[in-house]
């Protein structure tokens, strides 16, 4: 029975070697793992620490290739770069994330070469022209930023990837949290004000002196989803508004131009 025990016990971690390295080499390429076989055994030799259940840790595979230069990322020339995200659900927040860490980590100029929507899984495949992939360690995390996971990823060709991705937890990084019954006064925008709520019922928004501001402010679902707007035809020096049920994120700006609150504005929620 002992050592049927043991058997068993050394094939599963057999199985769970196997997939980390097999995920490193799929990562880095045949030739370099080939090439760097040693010091890859020597630097995952603790097994367990790059996986959370039977699921790979890709924040400690990555950080560790990282750490020990075995990302190569650069072409010989420029080269069409191609990238596919599935994502698992909420694709409306989804699309937002993906869209603002591509932006932060400056790829402002790609190309969609399809969206679809299934199921509330959603793939996105976009395109682009560089010298270099994009690189895995930086664009996870820029994700851990919002509390977006990766799932998996897969190397499809030498200019082709593609990322698995898990949004269930994810929250906006940019936005800011209101804390109830506080007054929050925020300085002179420089795009939309994006605010985070808790089970608030209400908000009240103050116009500085000096400032023009035609209200728009709009409400969402954790998910994004957009429960109401409200838009405004002429100067408001402040406003008290009810919010819809489920609000989690509210934006608010100016109708015409962020200049009409260059003063800056002063939130309450409650």
């Amino acid at each position: 029975m002992k050592k049927i025990l043991l058997f068993c016990l050394i094939l599963l971690t057999s199985v769970d070697a196997d997939l980390l390295q097999q995920k490193i080499e799929n990562i880095i390429d045949t030739n370099n793992y080939i090439k760097h076989k040693n010091l890859i055994d020597n630097i995952t030799k603790q097994k367990d620490l790059f996986y959370i259940g039977d699921n790979l840790r890709y924040t400690k595979v990555l950080d560790t290739l990282n750490e020990n230069g075995l990302l190569k990322l650069r072409f010989n020339s420029p080269k069409k770069v191609t990238l596919t995200f599935i994502v698992n659900s909420n694709p409306t927040l989804a699309f937002k994330i993906l869209k603002d860490t591509l932006a932060n980590l400056g790829y402002s100029y790609y190309f969609t070469n399809s969206l679809s929507y299934n199921d509330k899984i959603m793939r996105w495949k976009i395109f682009f022209k560089s010298e270099y992939m994009l690189d895995p360690y930086i664009f996870n995390k820029e994700l851990q930023r919002s509390e977006t996971v990766i799932l998996d990823i897969n190397k499809l060709s030498l200019t082709s990837w593609e990322y698995k991705i898990n949004v269930k937890n994810t929250k906006l990084s940019q936005a800011i949290k209101m804390e109830k019954n506080e007054k929050n006064k925020l300085l002179k925008p420089l795009k939309a004000y994006l605010l985070k709520v808790d089970d608030a019922k209400e908000i009240k928004v103050i116009s500085q002196k000096l400032n023009h501001w035609f209200p728009s402010m709009s409400f969402y679902s954790k998910d994004l989803t957009v429960l109401g707007v409200v838009k405004k035809s002429r100067v408001y020096k402040g406003l008290k508004i009810k919010l819809p049920k489920d609000t989690y994120y509210i934006k608010i700006e100016d109708r015409y131009t962020l200049l009409n609150i260059k003063r800056g504005l002063t939130i309450i929620v409650k």
